[in-house]
């Protein structure tokens, strides 16, 4: 197994040295396509959790009751069930309907819901998205091209580490 390890290593350093010395570059195009269609799979989550909200009688008592008008849209489109999925205090709301003891909702506690409503999986999927969006969209690239123009030497390669040390989730190769 060590031989097979160290066999992987010496081929990614070969990668690693052609990188430092040719650099990498970003396709911001693709970057910025790569997070738009986060956002938009985002805002699809956030529709479908407000459809289960206005459709399953368990959330009956998460339900906006009431709705702002608008006078260039029909009432069909503004009314309905919007929760702020980004508000601890309004997810806590909906998911205290399944269980009334929750006092928080993390993500150990989404973990623990999985199995109880189709929610839970859908609530997982959007922060992971939103995550993704808050962490590497504009603002990362141009933080990016910021940072490189005032280093000097200028760098050839930057390495991106996501989520973070120490965990160890990494993800998916289509993200990239």
């Amino acid at each position: 197994k060590l031989m097979k390890i160290a066999e992987l290593e010496c081929n990614a350093v070969l990668a690693f040295t052609e990188i430092e010395y040719n650099g990498l570059s970003i396709d911001v195009d693709r970057w910025k396509k790569q997070v738009e269609n986060l956002k938009i799979e985002a805002v699809q989550l956030e529709i479908d959790m407000n459809t289960i909200i206005d459709t399953d009688p368990i959330f009956t008592s998460a339900r906006h009751t009431a709705y702002q008008t608008d006078m260039f849209l029909s009432d069909a489109v503004v009314s309905g069930t919007r929760i702020n999925w980004e508000s601890p205090r309004e997810v806590l709301k909906v998911f205290q309907c399944i269980d009334k003891k929750l006092e928080s909702f993390g993500d150990s506690e989404i973990i623990k819901m999985m199995n109880k409503t189709k929610l839970a999986p859908m609530m997982k999927e959007y922060r992971e998205k939103s995550k993704k969006v808050s962490s590497f969209g504009d603002k990362f690239l141009s933080n990016i091209s910021g940072v490189a123009e005032h280093l000097y030497p200028k760098p050839k390669v930057l390495i991106l580490n996501y989520p973070h040390n120490p965990t160890t989730t990494v993800v998916e190769k289509e993200f990239f």
